[in-house]
């Protein structure tokens, strides 16, 4: 059930309302941006099934965190970030990913987009996951696809979508970019990655946090709307910049697509898809789509 406005400034304040008793009652810790779930209802059917979840997918990522697995990214930053990045698997992920969808997604203007948050959404999880090897008390985060199951368990007969870059969500639900764990299992962030304002999507976005919210219940502990990114938001929540300016991020994408490589005498992005827009198939695509033909140039 979604919340009303009374209900969501009630939570503002760190006060959670109680449906059924047509009250409220107070939280032990108030917030200035997030709630504090009471422990005192039970769990519902889908609400259990979200804790599995939490449990498993926190021990797998603390487990990773404590081995190491992101020490590659510690303390990185601008270019040095960039280029420990492109030697992570994750990249590799979305790189290959990139090189499918290169020649299938006809609009260009959103295939960049596209591609574009698949990277931000990678770099900005390894560094939360590098801060938490650092930062012993920060939240642990979970990757989209763990907030993507913890979704579908709390709307288990929601349809579910995939967009050309693999991302999972689900037809008129919320699913977020990620989930931060506290260290009693708990949600405490929940997380979207962006490079800056996000005006009405980011509106829309903090109104199904406090949905998200009411459907997690005890399940979650003071949680802050957190925002990953490379600028400032223009909407409430807490933000944390990653460690390069967007100048820096659009110049690192426009390498990925114009100029890097996989392997020595591989094609680029930009080669490959300047061979579809060649192809008989590409030029009647780029007749019907004018902005086919821009692309970013390659740098020398």
């Amino acid at each position: 059930m979604a919340l009303s406005l009374s209900e969501r400034n009630l939570l503002r304040r760190g006060i959670r309302p109680d449906r059924k008793k047509g009250a409220v009652s107070l939280g032990q810790r108030p917030s200035a941006f997030g709630v504090n779930r009471g422990s005192d209802r039970p769990l519902s059917a889908e609400q259990f099934a979200v804790k599995d979840i939490l449990s498993e997918a926190l021990r797998a990522q603390a487990d990773l965190i404590a081995s190491g697995r992101y020490d590659g990214l510690v303390g990185k930053s601008g270019e040095g970030f960039f280029d420990a990045f492109v030697e992570d698997p994750l990249f590799d992920t979305v790189y290959e990913l990139a090189k499918q969808e290169v020649s299938e997604v006809k609009d260009f203007m959103h295939y960049g987009k596209l591609m574009r948050g698949a990277m931000g959404a990678a770099m900005g999880f390894l560094h939360l996951s590098a801060l938490s090897r650092i930062t012993p008390e920060r939240s642990v985060p979970l990757s989209g696809e763990d907030a993507f199951k913890i979704a579908q368990a709390l709307s288990p007969d929601a349809e579910t979508i995939i967009d050309p870059f693999g991302n999972k969500g689900l037809k008129r639900r919320y699913v977020p970019d990620g989930y931060g764990i506290n260290k009693i299992g708990k949600v405490a962030e929940v997380i979207e990655y962006s490079s800056g304002p996000k005006g009405l999507q980011g509106l829309q976005q903090e109104d199904s946090f406090w949905m998200m919210v009411d459907e997690l219940g005890s399940l979650a502990y003071t949680p802050t709307f957190l925002h990953v990114s490379p600028l400032g938001v223009n909407v409430p929540g807490s933000v944390e910049r990653m460690p390069f300016n967007v100048r820096q991020y659009y110049r690192f994408y426009d390498y990925v697509y114009s100029t890097y490589k996989a392997s020595s005498g591989a094609p680029t992005l930009l080669e490959l898809r300047t061979q579809w827009e060649q192809s008989s198939v590409g030029r009647q695509v780029a007749l019907g789509e004018p902005s086919q033909a821009i692309f970013p140039q390659a740098r020398s």
